[in-house]
């Protein structure tokens, strides 16, 4: 997580004119595509008549894109590029938000089965 946080800041911090001329569009995007992700895992669970607790996992797991790996491939083999750097970070920081969600909403059901 820190080594992840170290890179958000880097991403940033290099591409601030950047970030503020883009913001509104990737924050919209990656809050599209993360909304999908999840819905779209919730469904393939369902689909697959798994139980509650793997169609959840499925679905954390589908939400889940790797931004560190991202940031590591835009900085070494991208020079960094700005708009790419930017779509990373942000995805990365919305994931820790929506994946803490869940996991806080998802786990008390769960709980109570144990």
């Amino acid at each position: 997580m820190v080594i992840f946080i170290l890179f958000v800041i880097v991403a940033f911090s290099n591409n601030y004119k950047i970030f503020i001329d883009y913001i509104q569009l990737v924050i919209v995007v990656v809050f599209l595509l993360n909304s999908i992700a999840i819905i779209t895992g919730c469904y393939y669970g369902k689909m697959l008549d798994l139980s509650t607790l793997n169609g959840r996992t499925i679905a954390i797991e589908t939400g889940i894109q790797n931004s560190g790996l991202g940031l590591i491939i835009i900085f070494t083999f991208m020079e960094g590029i700005g708009r790419m750097a930017i779509v990373a970070a942000w995805w990365g920081i919305w994931y820790i938000i929506t994946g803490f969600f869940l996991a806080f909403l998802w786990t008390k059901p769960i709980r109570a089965y144990a």
